[in-house]
C-alpha cells in the first residue's frame, strides 16, 4: 500500500491524540536499522517503531513481546542522550510532503523522512540545526552535525509498500520473518558447530577403525617372521621377502632399526592392541553416528518452528541452565520480584558460577575482601537498585568480613570476566566493574526465599 501526504497526515493526527504529551521513557535498538521509543502516557506503555530499513520505510506501534532488542550503537546513544525523559509535545507533518516532525519540550525535534526507501531519521536541536541521522544504507542521506536542516528533495515514489497502520499485516509479516530467520541462527549455530565437531570427530574414527581391520595382517607377518626366520638376527632390513604357509611370496615391511625378531614382537603387539581396539570403536562409530543424525534432526525441526515456537525453544534453553545449577545444590535465593541469586560458596562453586553465568548477568563480589561470587541470574528484565544492594549484602555476608557488617562490592556483568590459562579455580580478572557501598540489614533477607 503506497501512502500519499495527505495519509500520512491522518496517521500523524492519530498519534498526536495517542502520543501528545506522553513521557519518553526508553529509546532501544531495534531488529536491524530500527529504532524503538517507550512513551508513557497515563499508565499505558507505547513502544512506537522506527524503521528505516533500505527496503522497508516504517513507522508503526508494536506489543512489547513481538520486539528483539540488541545492543546500542553510537547513533542510539546519542537518541538517549537528547530524548530520553523528554515529553513529546506535538507531531507535524511537513506540507505536501511525508516528512514527520516529533516536537519536543524545549523545542528539540526529530525528523523523519518516511518514504519506501532512503528513510533517514535526523536529530534537529532547539536552533534547527542537525546533531545526527540514521539514513537507510543504500541511500547517501548522511548530515552533517551543525548543518541547518533543510527540506531534502527525493525521487519520485516506487511501488514498494510503505507501513504505518498499528496492525499492517505487510510489516508485521515482514518483521515476524527477520525476527525468525534471526532466531534460527542463534538456535542453529550451536548445533552446527557441534555438528561440525562430530563430523571431523568421525572421519579420525572411521580412519582408526580401517586401521584396526590391519589386525590380522599383523599377526601373520609376525606368525611368518617367528616360523621361518627366528634365528635370524639381522638389523638394517627395511622389508623383508618370505612366503605365507601357503607358499604365496610376502613382502614384510620392517623397521631398519630393529632385528627381525623385535619387529615380530612388536607386530604381536600392535595385533593384539588393534583386536582390543576394534569392538570400542565399532561401538563409537555407531554411537556417533546416532548423534548427527540426532543433531540433523534437530536442524531440521528449527527450520520449520513457527515464531512462537522459537522464543519457546529459547526459554526451556534457559530452563535447563537453571536445572543444571540446582543439580550442583549451590546457593540459591529468590526474592519478591522473582529474581534469583546464587552463591558460591567453596572455588569450586564459584568456577562453576563463572561457566555457567550469561554475558548479560549481574556478578558481585567483596572488594577489598575474599570470598564469595554471588550472581544475579536476569532473564527479561535488568535487575533495579534494590535487587542489586540485596545481592551485594549477600556478598558481604557470605565473605571474610561479614563481621563488619559493612563495606564496598564489586558489581559488574558476567561479560567483563575473563579467566587466563593457569588461573587457580574461582579466580577471575574483571575489566570494568562500579563499587557498591552495601551493608548487611537485620531485615534484608525478609524478602528472599531459599531454593
Amino acid at each position: 500500500m503506497n501512502l500519499n501526504a495527505s495519509d500520512i497526515a491522518r496517521a500523524a493526527s492519530e498519534l498526536n491524540m495517542i502520543l501528545e504529551n506522553a513521557l519518553v521513557n526508553k529509546i532501544k535498538k531495534g531488529y536491524k536499522n530500527e529504532v524503538v521509543f517507550e512513551f508513557y502516557q497515563k499508565g499505558i506503555h507505547y513502544h512506537l517503531v522506527f524503521g528505516f530499513n533500505p527496503d522497508l520505510g516504517s513507522l508503526h506501534f508494536a506489543d512489547k513481546k513481538d520486539l528483539l532488542f540488541f545492543e546500542p550503537n553510537p547513533q542510539l546513544m546519542l537518541l538517549r542522550k537528547y530524548f530520553n525523559r523528554r515529553v513529546l509535545k506535538e507531531i507535524r507533518i511537513l506540507p505536501d510532503d511525508r516528512i514527520l516532525l516529533f516536537i519536543f519540550n524545549q523545542n528539540w525535534s526529530i525528523a523523519f523522512h518516511l518514504f519506501p526507501r532512503g528513510s533517514n531519521l535526523i536529530i534537529l536541536n532547539e536552533k534547527n540545526e542537525v546533531e545526527g541521522s540514521f539514513a537507510s544504507l543504500k541511500e547517501k542521506t548522511y548530515l552533517t552535525p551543525r548543518d541547518a536542516f533543510i527540506k531534502p528533495v527525493f525521487s519520485p515514489l516506487s511501488d514498494a509498500p510503505l507501513v504505518i497502520e498499528k496492525n499492517s499485516e505487510i510489516y508485521q509479516k515482514e518483521i515476524k520473518t527477520m525476527m525468525r530467520n534471526y532466531l534460527i541462527k542463534k538456535q542453529t549455530s550451536v548445533l552446527k558447530t557441534r555438528l561440525k565437531s562430530l563430523k571431523n570427530k568421525i572421519k579420525n574414527i572411521e580412519k582408526d577403525y580401517h586401521n584396526c581391520l590391519k589386525a590380522d595382517d599383523f599377526f601373520q607377518y609376525a606368525s611368518i617372521i617367528m616360523a621361518f626366520h627366528a634365528q635370524d638376527k639381522k638389523r638394517g632390513l627395511s622389508k623383508l621377502e618370505s612366503k605365507d604357509f601357503e607358499g604365496n611370496p610376502v613382502l614384510i615391511p620392517l623397521n631398519p632399526e630393529k632385528s627381525i625378531i623385535e619387529n615380530a614382537e612388536i607386530y604381536f603387539k600392535k595385533s593384539k592392541k588393534l583386536k582390543k581396539a576394534l569392538p570400542i570403536l565399532e561401538e563409537k562409530v555407531l554411537e556417533t553416528h546416532e548423534k548427527i543424525e540426532f543433531l540433523e534432526n534437530q536442524l531440521e525441526k528449527i527450520q520449520n518452528l513457527d515464531f512462537e515456537k522459537l522464543k519457546e525453544s529459547l526459554y526451556e534453553e534457559t530452563d535447563s541452565k537453571i536445572k543444571k545449577i540446582l543439580k550442583h545444590k549451590l546457593l540459591i535465593y529468590e526474592n519478591d520480584k522473582g529474581f534469583r541469586f546464587i552463591v558460591g560458596k567453596n572455588s569450586d562453586e564459584n568456577d562453576l558460577i563463572y561457566k555457567l553465568a550469561r554475558g548479560k548477568d549481574y556478578w558481585l563480589h567483596n572488594r577489598d575482601y575474599p570470598g564469595s561470587h554471588v550472581l544475579i541470574w536476569v532473564e527479561k528484565t535488568l535487575p533495579d537498585l534494590k535487587t542489586i544492594q540485596t545481592a551485594a549484602a549477600l556478598a558481604l555476608l557470605h565473605s571474610k568480613s561479614r563481621k563488619n557488617k559493612e563495606g564496598f562490592v564489586m558489581v559488574t556483568q558476567r561479560k567483563f570476566l575473563s579467566k587466563t590459562k593457569g588461573m587457580a579455580k574461582g579466580q577471575v580478572t574483571v575489566s570494568r566493574y562500579k563499587s557498591l557501598w552495601a551493608k548487611i540489614t537485620e531485615d534484608f533477607t525478609e524478602n528472599l526465599k531459599r531454593l
